[in-house]
């Protein structure tokens, strides 16, 4: 409820009545956030941090 309440006025204040551009780098910043998740996931389950030849090198 709280997110839901701080995007609505993040949208309706600052988007929407009066522009500031410190919210459109909350939503850049929220964007940038999910892919930064999103591509640590992926190298996770690809499996390429962690592994030995990853971190040491090969041998």
């Amino acid at each position: 409820m709280l997110l839901k309440n701080f995007l609505w006025r993040l949208k309706t204040r600052y988007l929407v009545l009066d522009f500031h551009p410190l919210a459109l780098f909350y939503y850049f910043g929220a964007a940038m956030a999910g892919l930064g998740i999103l591509g640590g996931g992926w190298s996770l389950s690809v499996g390429v941090v962690g592994t030995e030849s990853f971190l040491f090198g090969p041998h």
